[in-house]
């Protein structure tokens, strides 16, 4: 903490001078550290605009990805946001030049920020759409999560989306079904992990992976029957835990089963090794017991003083 805070300080004095490797390269390292600077984001923003806004300046695609990525994870960027607007202007007249890690990096900035830009996502969508499959082949498993994710709400119309898509279900969704569905062991899951190079399916594709699991999703989330389930399981684990083991353990289906036989949030991740549970999981187990802790009755406050008297 010391030393990023001499590095803010010491970047804020030397800004005017920060060419756009230099805005990237620190707004990158904030971020991957988890270090929020208001002051320090103000500056690199104002000096990325300053830099964008020159005709004789030129972002390469990694600084791009790299603001776009790390302004949207400390949430920086708001979805007007002109930096926004400038890095997609800047990032249209080198698309050719991007990387399939650049790009997804970038998309997924813009995502997480809620951009809107019709032409953006539309021109990216059509070159996309237009790419040879070796590109995509070069391509690791989350970083085609990323793209489609925030292309999807824009290129249902567009000429060869639906190839595209084809090819996404094919090479991404249908492995990770595939290997999910299998037995896990200690050493698999993180095999399989580094094989596929994704974990997840992004947002708008996950019903796809949890459907050819034989999950039968639950559709739109406005709609009264899906809140009622969903109302249904937050309820179960504001539960209280209560001991009911039963002699035979868990390898039955009593209706005794409750709260209880769910680990707890320190349990899951002291075996987080083996049961590997999502962030959604442990998050839900989080906001249980907090929930829990904040119903405690609290005992009556002193109301003597504790101080000393004074001789």
């Amino acid at each position: 903490d010391v030393l990023m805070h001499h590095l803010a300080k010491e970047s804020l004095n030397k800004m005017p001078s920060f060419s756009p490797q230099h805005v990237a390269n620190m707004s990158w390292s904030f971020a991957t550290l988890g270090r929020r600077s208001v002051l320090l984001f103000g500056n690199l923003e104002r000096r990325a605009l300053e830099l964008l806004n020159d005709s004789a300046v030129d972002f390469v695609p990694l600084d791009l990805a790299l603001c776009a990525w790390a302004f949207a994870w400390l949430d920086h960027a708001a979805p007007d946001s002109p930096l926004l607007c400038g890095i997609a202007d800047a990032a249209l007249r080198r698309l050719h030049t991007f990387t399939t890690q650049q790009l997804a990096n970038m998309l997924w900035g813009f995502d997480h920020a809620n951009y809107r830009d019709p032409h953006f996502y539309d021109a990216v969508g059509r070159w996309c759409c237009g790419l040879p499959a070796t590109w995509w082949d070069r391509a690791a498993g989350e970083e085609v999560v990323s793209i489609m994710t925030a292309l999807k709400p824009y290129a249902a119309a567009l000429p060869g989306w639906a190839a595209l898509e084809d090819m996404f279900h094919r090479k991404i969704l249908q492995p990770l079904a595939a290997f999910l569905g299998r037995r896990n062991t200690e050493d698999g899951y993180t095999q399989g992990l580094r094989a596929l190079r994704t974990y997840h399916a992004g947002a708008l594709y996950t019903c796809k992976l949890v459907e050819a699991l034989g999950v039968r999703y639950l559709g739109d989330g406005d709609s009264e029957a899906t809140r009622s389930k969903v109302n249904d399981l937050i309820e179960f684990y504001l539960l209280p835990p209560e001991p009911r083991w039963l002699p035979d353990g868990y390898d039955d289906d009593d209706v005794q089963a409750n709260r209880a036989e769910i680990p707890s949030l320190l349990e899951l991740l002291d075996v987080k090794r083996r049961v590997q549970p999502s962030s959604h999981f442990i998050a839900l187990h989080l906001s249980a017991e907090i929930r829990l802790l904040d119903s405690q009755p609290r005992a009556p406050e002193n109301e003597e003083s504790d101080q000393v008297p004074a001789a």
